[in-house]
C-alpha cells in the first residue's frame, strides 16, 4: 500500500473499511473529445476560401494557392454529415444529414461557430439561400423553407411535400426547383407561407440541377446532363441531353458556356452547352472517388469528392482539365487499430490512414497509402500494420515512418479479408466465404498461406487467444477453433447466437458477441467444446465490439457507440452511447475509445467511469491506491497514469475531487 504520512495511510485504510457497507452503480459519461476525416458531399467557393463539407464538420479552406489548399479553421462537430452548403451574408447555411440546418457564423474563417439551427427528424441534402430565407430539402419529407432574417434564431415558415425522395434545390426567382427520384418539382415560393406546385418533369432520375436564364441544366442519375426549357414553368420540356461517361451524375454548375458535372464513377466532365439543344462533352477530369459536389473559383473546378475529400482542377482549358490540388481525408472509415499514440484507420477506399493522437482533442494525420483494395479491419504489430483487404486479402505496411506507411508484403485472400488478428508469427484472417486463413507473416514481405478452415458461416470476425481462434461466423454463430497447429487447425466447438454474428471479443472465459440486428451476446468458453450462452444486451444493431475491463463497447450503425456494462455476465446492461453518424468499428485505449465511422471519420471518444482510477474498465481493489494518489497527489497520479482523467475520482459526482469521494468510492467497491 502507498502511503504519504499517517493520514494517507488511514485514508486507504477507510477505503477499503467502507467497502462492504452498500452496493452503487457507477455512472459512465460519453463525451466528444476529437475528430478528423469522413466522406466529402459538398464545396462553396467565395473569394479566397473554400467551404468543405467533411465527414460532420464544415471545413474552411485557404485556397490562395490551389496548389496548396491549406486549412483555415474548421467548424464544430455536427450531429450529422455536411450534406450541402452554401454561404451568404457571412454565414454559412449547412444541410445536416439528421441535424437539420446548422447556421455557422463564418465572418472569422479560423474560428466557424454554430450560432443558430433548426433540428429535424429528417435528412437535409440540399440548400439555397434566396431573399432572407433558407430552402432546405429534406429526403423524406421534400422542400422547408426557413426565415433567416435572423440567423441565429431560424424559423419554419412553410413547405410542400414532394412525392418523391428529395434531392437536390435550385431556387430563382420566385421558383423552387427540387430534383427528386422520379421527378423535377417546380414551385412557386412567391408566398414562403404557402409554396404551391406548378409543374414537373418525370423523366429520368434527377439529382442536382442549376438554372440560368430560361434552362435548367440537371445532373442525372440515368441520362447524365439534362437541359430543360424552364421558361413556362408549368411545362418544362427537355430540350439537349449529353450522357456522362460514367452514368450517375450527381452536380453540375454552369458558367462560360460550359457545364461542370461531377458524375460518381468518372468524376469530373465538362460540357459545351453554348448551344443547349446539343451539349458537347469536351472534357474530363477522373477524381479517382466519388464526385459528388462541384463548385467553381476563377479558372478552376472544386470537386468534393466522397471518398477523398476536395480535388482541385484547373478548368482553364475545358478540354485538358489538370490536377492541381487536393485536400484529402479518410474516406470511408471502416477498421480502426491503436497503437503507442497513433490510430490506423482502415479506409475502404483509400487505404492505411495512420492519425497522430498525442493530442486526442485536435488528431493530426501523420500519413497513408493506397491499397489499391477495399480495406477493412487493422490490427498493429510492433513496426507493422496488418490489414483486411477483401478480395486483394492480407496487406502487411511497415509503419515505422508513420508519415510514409509502406506496404511490403501481401497475401492473396481465398474470397474476401474482411478482419484480422496477430499472434506470435502468425495472421488470422476472417475471409468471409472461405472460413479462418491463417498466414504465417515472420517474414512480412513474404507472408504465406499455411492453412485454413471452412466455418460454414461467412467468417466475419475473429479474435485469437492462446491456442484458440474465436470467429464470428454470422449464420454459424461463434466458431471456436484449436489453432495450436496452424497448418492443421480443428474446430473444437461452435455456439449459434441466433441471427448474424458479426464480430467477437474475449476476455477470461466469456466470449462477447456482437450479433447484428440481436444486440450483443455473452457466451461462457469457460469449455470451448461446449460454449454456451449465457447473456445478451438487444442492441438495434451490433457490428464491431472492444471488450475493457467490466465495459463492452459496440459499435452499431444506427446509434453510433453503445457501452455495454457486463460485470454481471448474465444480465448484460446497455449504459450509455455516443452517437455518431455511422460507427462501423471501435478500439479501446485507456480513457479513450476509437470509433472508425463511415461517414464521419475517426471520432475520439473520453470515457469517465468514476472509481476506475487505472483505466482499465473495471472498479476494484487495484483502484485503491490510484485513488490515493488522486486526492493526495495529484500531480503523481497524473505521472503515473498519463492517460487517466483524475476526475473519476469524483465519486460523489459534485465536480470535485475531495473527502467526500471516499464513502463514495468505498460503495463502488462493494460487491
Amino acid at each position: 500500500m502507498m502511503t504519504r504520512g499517517n493520514s494517507v495511510g488511514w485514508l486507504a485504510l477507510a477505503v477499503v473499511q467502507a467497502a462492504g457497507r452498500c452496493a452503487a452503480d457507477a455512472d459512465v459519461s460519453v463525451d466528444l473529445v476529437g475528430q478528423w476525416g469522413g466522406v466529402s458531399y459538398t464545396v462553396a467557393v467565395q473569394d479566397h476560401l473554400a467551404y468543405v463539407g467533411v465527414g460532420p464538420r464544415l471545413i474552411v479552406l485557404d485556397i490562395s494557392d490551389p496548389s496548396e489548399p491549406a486549412v483555415r479553421g474548421q467548424g464544430p462537430v455536427l450531429p450529422g454529415a455536411v450534406r450541402a452548403v452554401v454561404v451568404a451574408g457571412g454565414y454559412a447555411y449547412v444541410a445536416n444529414s439528421y441535424g437539420g440546418l446548422q447556421v455557422i457564423d463564418v465572418t472569422d474563417p479560423s474560428n466557424p461557430r454554430c450560432v443558430g439551427r433548426h433540428a429535424t427528424k429528417g435528412q437535409f441534402v440540399d440548400v439555397e439561400v434566396a431573399g432572407g430565407f433558407a430552402f432546405v430539402v429534406d429526403t423524406y419529407s421534400g422542400l422547408h423553407i426557413f426565415d433567416v432574417s435572423n440567423p441565429s434564431s431560424p424559423v419554419r415558415v412553410g413547405g410542400y411535400r414532394t412525392p418523391d425522395y428529395g434531392e437536390g434545390l435550385a431556387v430563382v426567382g420566385s421558383y423552387a426547383y427540387v430534383a427528386t427520384w422520379y421527378a423535377l418539382e417546380i414551385i412557386d415560393v412567391s408566398n414562403p407561407n404557402e409554396p404551391q406546385w406548378v409543374g414537373s418533369y418525370t423523366e429520368g432520375l434527377p439529382v442536382d440541377l442549376v438554372v440560368a436564364g430560361d434552362y435548367a441544366y440537371v445532373a442525372d442519375a440515368r441520362y447524365g446532363l439534362e437541359i430543360l426549357d424552364v421558361s413556362d414553368p408549368s411545362a418544362p420540356v427537355r430540350v439537349g441531353r449529353c450522357p456522362t461517361q460514367g452514368g450517375n451524375a450527381t452536380d453540375v454548375v454552369v458558367a462560360d458556356r460550359h457545364a461542370y458535372v461531377g458524375d460518381s464513377w468518372s468524376g469530373l466532365e465538362i460540357m459545351d452547352v453554348s448551344t443547349p439543344t446539343t451539349p458537347v462533352r469536351v472534357g474530363a477530369y477522373d477524381t479517382r472517388g466519388y464526385a459528388q459536389g462541384v463548385a467553381l473559383g476563377g479558372h478552376h473546378a472544386f470537386v468534393a469528392d466522397y471518398h477523398g475529400g476536395l480535388q482541385i482542377i484547373d478548368v482553364s482549358r475545358p478540354s485538358a482539365p489538370v490536377r492541381v490540388g487536393s485536400y484529402e481525408t479518410c474516406g470511408l472509415a471502416a477498421g480502426i487499430a491503436t497503437a503507442d499514440k497513433k490510430v490506423y484507420v482502415g479506409d475502404r477506399h483509400w487505404g492505411l490512414r495512420i492519425v497522430d493522437v498525442r493530442n486526442p482533442s485536435t488528431p493530426v494525420p501523420f500519413g497513408g497509402s493506397e491499397t489499391g483494395g477495399y480495406s477493412g479491419a487493422v490490427a498493429v504489430r510492433g513496426s507493422y500494420a496488418y490489414v483486411a483487404n477483401a478480395g486483394s486479402g492480407l496487406d502487411i505496411y511497415d509503419v515505422s515512418n508513420p508519415q510514409a506507411p509502406l506496404r511490403v508484403g501481401v497475401c492473396k485472400s481465398f474470397d474476401s479479408a474482411v478482419d484480422v488478428a496477430v499472434m506470435g508469427q502468425y495472421a488470422y484472417v476472417a475471409d468471409w466465404l472461405a472460413g479462418l486463413a491463417i498466414i504465417d507473416v515472420s517474414d512480412p514481405r513474404a507472408p504465406v498461406w499455411v492453412g485454413g478452415y471452412d466455418t460454414e458461416g461467412p467468417a466475419r470476425g475473429v479474435y485469437v487467444s492462446g491456442n484458440l481462434a474465436y470467429v464470428a461466423a454470422r449464420t454459424d454463430g461463434l466458431v471456436i477453433i484449436d489453432v495450436s497447429e496452424p497448418a492443421r487447425p480443428v474446430r473444437v466447438g461452435s455456439c449459434q447466437t441466433g441471427g448474424w454474428a458479426d464480430d467477437v471479443a474475449v476476455q477470461g472465459s466469456l466470449a462477447y458477441v456482437g450479433n447484428e440486428y440481436l444486440g450483443l451476446q455473452v457466451v461462457d468458453v469457460a469449455n470451448p467444446a461446449q460454449p454456451v450462452v449465457v447473456g445478451a444486451c438487444p442492441l438495434r444493431f451490433a457490428a464491431r465490439v472492444a471488450v475493457a475491463g467490466q465495459y463492452v463497447f459496440v459499435a452499431g450503425e444506427p446509434d453510433g457507440m453503445q457501452v455495454v456494462d457486463v460485470s454481471n455476465p448474465r444480465a448484460p446492461r446497455w449504459v450509455v452511447a455516443y452517437d455518431t453518424v455511422e460507427a462501423w468499428n471501435v478500439a479501446v485505449s485507456g480513457r479513450y475509445v476509437y470509433v472508425a465511422d463511415y461517414v464521419g471519420g475517426l471520432v475520439i471518444v473520453g470515457v469517465k467511469i468514476p472509481g476506475d482510477l487505472n483505466c482499465d474498465g473495471r472498479v476494484d481493489a487495484v483502484d485503491i491506491d490510484p485513488f490515493v494518489l488522486a486526492l493526495c497527489d495529484p500531480e503523481r497520479y497524473a505521472r503515473e497514469f498519463p492517460d487517466c482523467d483524475r476526475l473519476r475520482a469524483d465519486c460523489s459526482r459534485d465536480g470535485q475531487v475531495n473527502n467526500f469521494d471516499i464513502d463514495a468510492f468505498a460503495r463502488l467497491l462493494s460487491p
